[in-house]
């Protein structure tokens, strides 16, 4: 087995989502099979700043979203439906214990996958180079993922070199999948993939396993 150690894995927001929260099961492969053969997962520090708000924002959303239904099933304890109240219970413990724990639970995963990624610093530079795109109305048209992409060229940049193939995913294929990104990077020896298992794929034919 050949085991190319020059891939690079660049990720953005999406992905430390997908993993703190456990809710992509192919991202969580594309995890393993990139610790497993040693491969460096770089994420812009933009994008981890962006999961630590989204995270507060969830669960906000999550807890407006009980609140509705506690109202609701409440309402109906009062009538002739009083088996709800174990319900009700149950959802007002889930309700104290994602406050308590959850949120520092998903805190504390960040910090971790932080501690194994190289991070691209976000810089006065990138920001501006960002903005100067806006301007230009050119792709990714969100600024988010501006700060994002810039953070991702200039890594790129600054690292090519012979032998080393740089694979970026986001899944935000309707911001980032425009012919002159894709040519952008392949200067710089990226490959654009929209999705977790399309990396797998690509590592695997990279590792030839």
């Amino acid at each position: 087995m050949n085991i190319n150690k020059n891939i690079l894995l660049l990720a953005e927001t999406n992905f430390i989502l997908d993993l703190i929260f456990e809710q992509a099961p192919e991202s969580e492969r594309l995890f393993v099979l990139a610790r497993k053969h040693d491969l460096q997962l770089i994420v812009p520090e933009y994008s981890f700043a962006e999961a630590e708000g989204n995270i507060g924002t969830t669960i906000q959303k999550r807890h407006a979203s009980l609140d509705t239904a506690l109202v609701a099933l409440k309402q109906s304890e009062r009538s002739a439906y009083h088996d709800v109240i174990p319900l009700i219970q149950q959802l007002e413990h889930f309700k104290t214990r994602s406050i308590a724990e959850e949120q520092p639970n998903l805190h504390a995963k960040i910090e971790h996958l932080a501690q194994i990624a190289s991070i691209i610093p976000f810089s006065g530079d990138i920001a501006a180079r960002a903005e100067l795109r806006g301007l230009r109305r050119l792709a990714p048209m969100k600024a988010s993922d501006r700060n994002i992409y810039e953070s991702i060229l200039h890594f790129a940049q600054a690292n090519r070199s012979p032998g080393t193939q740089m694979i970026f995913l986001t899944r935000d294929i309707g911001d980032f999948d425009f012919p002159y990104l894709h040519q952008e990077l392949a200067e710089l020896s990226v490959e654009l993939r929209f999705s977790a298992g399309d990396c797998i794929r690509r590592i695997r034919e990279l590792l030839e396993i």
